[in-house]
């Protein structure tokens, strides 16, 4: 009897201690876990406490200036908030820079898109327009092109648009100076710039400006060194040019056949008026030297100017060659200096009116050709160009 009543109470004990074994698992299972969300330097995001076992909500989506936000991670892997958590879990948010867009106006860029979180040199992307024959030689953020940009700032968190500054002109780059390639045809007033993709324009380039017909003002810019040759033939319409002081070197025939241009100043840095420089150039009647360097003037390079009635070459002048001035029949007064030791026979060669004054009290050597023997141009030897009635000016 009694080890059944024994029996009976071992087997109550253990009952009891099954169902104390089960209530302490299920407690278990119903442990609360924290889900902790990092945002990355975003806005705060709450954390969440959820039962052991279950699934967490999608929180609201943080923000962040000037980024993209692009999901919750555990490590390498998105989070999908589908999967049960069985233990405090940390997200961290991932981020992407915002990217802006560029439209253009007047022209194209190769950059369309940028971030906020980098700088961009506009130079350093390709820009072109519908228009073969021109060129985007600026941008700015106003149509009236008065606010220029050449660089998109870091934390410039906007679309921009971008107005372009187009010029009837083609451009090459060589050795990291930029030249004028060419013109287009129909241009009418044309400004040279003095910067091309962040490179200075240095060179008009042969042929840049070649018969272009339609051609009434160009400007240039201070720096230009040359101007090759032919690089203005034709330009029938071209009234006038300023040749600033920084050009070194103005080419053979450069400007033959610009029959209006009417008054040239060559600049102190020249040291040659090459052949043919301005040929044929009809109505110059003002040609001046700013300088005391050029030593040479070259072979036909005012051949034809039948308009030019006088010219002062008395300042470092030393040679006056073949047809210089040939074909010049409005030209009456020619003045040159001591240093002028050699003139052709024929470097007034059917200018009927010509009377050349030298300074020099002789002709400086034998073989000194000008006016000499049965060439009719009448030289005046020992001039004094302050004691004259004539306006060298």
């Amino acid at each position: 009897m009694k080890l059944r009543l024994t029996t009976l109470i071992l087997a109550i004990l253990c009952m009891l201690l099954f169902s104390a074994l089960i209530s302490c698992n299920n407690e278990r299972n119903k442990m609360t876990v924290t889900e902790t969300f990092n945002s990355n330097g975003g806005s705060s995001v709450e954390a969440q406490e959820i039962l052991s076992g279950e699934c967490a909500e999608e929180p609201p989506v943080p923000t962040k200036e000037g980024y993209t936000f692009e999901g919750w991670y555990k490590g390498k892997k998105k989070w999908d908030f589908f999967g049960a958590i069985k233990s405090d879990i940390t997200l961290i948010a991932k981020w992407a820079p915002t990217e802006y867009t560029i439209t253009y106006i007047g022209g194209r860029g190769e950059l369309e898109k940028f971030s906020p979180y980098e700088e961009y040199d506009l130079n350093d992307y390709e820009s072109w327009t519908s228009d073969e024959g021109c060129s985007v030689v600026g941008w700015y953020l106003d149509k009236e092109l008065t606010k220029p940009i050449t660089k998109i700032e870091k934390n410039t968190n906007s679309n921009l648009t971008l107005y372009a500054k187009v010029a009837p002109l083609k451009f090459v780059i060589i050795n990291n100076e930029c030249t004028v390639e060419s013109c287009h045809i129909e241009a009418v007033n044309v400004t040279v710039p003095d910067t091309y993709n962040g490179y200075k324009v240095t060179n008009i380039g042969p042929k840049a400006f070649y018969q272009c017909v339609n051609l009434e003002g160009v400007t240039l810019p201070s720096t230009i060194k040359t101007i090759g040759i032919n690089a203005f033939e034709g330009c029938a319409l071209l009234e006038s040019i300023h040749l600033p002081s920084s050009i070194e070197k103005i080419g053979s025939s450069a400007f033959r056949g610009c029959k209006s241009l009417k008054s040239i100043e060559i600049p102190e840095k020249i040291t040659n008026i090459h052949s043919g420089a301005f040929y044929g150039c009809e109505n110059l009647t003002s040609v001046k030297l700013l300088g005391n360097n050029v030593i040479y003037v070259s072979a036909n390079a005012f051949f034809g100017c039948v308009s030019l009635e006088k010219i002062d070459l008395s300042r470092g002048v030393k040679s006056v060659n073949s047809y210089a001035f040939g074909d010049c029949v409005s030209l009456k007064y020619v003045l040159l200096g001591l240093d002028c030791r050699n003139a052709s026979s024929t470097a007034f060669n059917n200018c009927p009116l010509v009377t050349v004054y030298h300074m020099a009290s002789e002709i400086p050597h034998e073989n000194w050709n000008l006016g000499v023997g049965d060439n009719p141009t009448t030289v005046i030897w020992g001039y004094n160009k302050e004691n004259s009635d004539i306006s060298w000016e």
